[in-house]
């Protein structure tokens, strides 16, 4: 039968792992296969749409985002959205599961916050936030 999405992004991850460790056997005995394979053009891979993988920002660029944020006018609900908007960058959930996170969803534990989250597929995972990377 057809693999489905996640199947198919498992596999990809194994390959792209595989290439990596072929890479670094290259670069520390480059005879240490009969292929000598050279992979250094692979961080920029595209994904299944054939989009470009998502890039991190650096330190220097979150902190002016994040300044940016406080600085913003939301005009409403300005506090839920600069929430929700952390709990995105430190979280690294989808948008749509962070609009959807309702006050019983949150527990605290000591200096963490455990966010219930409903993902893709109805399934629930949970994400942890330390208390202060949102004030």
């Amino acid at each position: 039968g057809a693999l489905s999405d996640a199947s198919k992004k498992n596999y990809r991850i194994a390959v792209i792992n595989f290439f990596d460790f072929l890479d670094k056997q290259n670069e520390e005995d480059e005879k240490a296969h009969i292929f000598d394979i050279n992979l250094k053009n692979w961080a920029g891979i595209a994904g299944s749409k054939g989009v470009k993988l998502p890039e991190f920002m650096s330190e220097e660029e979150l902190k002016k985002f994040l300044d940016a944020i406080e600085n913003a006018d939301f005009r409403n609900n300005t506090v839920r959205n600069k929430l929700i908007i952390k709990i995105i960058i430190f979280t690294g959930i989808r948008v749509s599961e962070a609009i959807n996170i309702k006050m019983g969803d949150i527990s605290e534990e000591n200096d963490l916050y455990i966010i219930r989250i409903r993902a893709k597929g109805n399934k629930y995972r949970v994400v942890m936030i330390k208390k202060e990377l949102i004030y």
